[in-house]
């Protein structure tokens, strides 16, 4: 496969750290991962406490930003990259964390961010139903998004993200992984012939 960025996306809870994971080996490619031990105590306090959603949403975005700069940088090296998440996502947040003011701010930016930042060359839309991200959720146990409340918003994240899958679904790789194992050789397959064929 020549050199390539694939971003995953989908709802937080969704698996996309560990299909990155397993996807980035299978294609011998460099993973770029959102690792929870990469994100400033201030920020895993505002998602504990449920405040300052303005600064959280901006600090992805930036971090956002650079993942796609060290990408794009792989690339030109002849890397294939496997990213996990990408601004999209971020943008996705918006509508769900924040209102009036500071809403349209952050979509205008967003907006902004689309029309000049480049893109991924594939973008895998991972999905699952909403008992599947809750139980992910709680398997990957970290304190500040078991609580009820935190799913909740995840699950309001998770409806953004179908709300766009409606208008993009042709441009993107679909994946549901209800019924997929992502340790399984064969489930991983089927995601690279994906790749494959719109690749070629």
């Amino acid at each position: 496969m020549e050199p390539k960025i694939i971003a995953i996306i989908g709802a937080p809870g969704v698996g996309k750290s560990f299909l990155v994971e397993k996807l980035s080996k299978k294609l011998n490619a460099i993973s770029i991962q959102e690792e929870e031990r990469g994100i400033p105590d201030r920020i895993i306090e505002n998602f504990k406490k449920d405040i300052r959603h303005m600064e959280t949403i901006l600090w992805f975005r930036n971090k956002c930003i650079d993942n796609m700069k060290r990408a794009i940088e792989l690339k030109n090296k002849g890397n294939i990259v496997v990213m996990d998440t990408y601004l999209l996502s971020n943008e996705l947040h918006i509508t769900t964390m924040t209102s009036g003011f500071e809403q349209e701010i952050l979509l205008k930016q967003a907006r902004a961010d689309r029309e000049n930042m480049p893109k991924p060359d594939i973008i895998i839309f991972l999905d699952a139903s909403e008992e599947t991200i809750k139980k992910f959720t709680f398997k990957r146990g970290r304190d500040f998004d078991t609580n009820e409340k935190f799913i909740k918003r995840n699950l309001s994240i998770k409806k953004a993200h179908d709300d766009y899958l409606k208008e993009a679904k042709d441009s993107m790789i679909y994946v549901n992984r209800d019924k997929l194992d992502f340790e399984n050789e064969e489930d991983l397959q089927k995601i690279v012939r994906e790749i494959n064929k719109k690749i070629n």
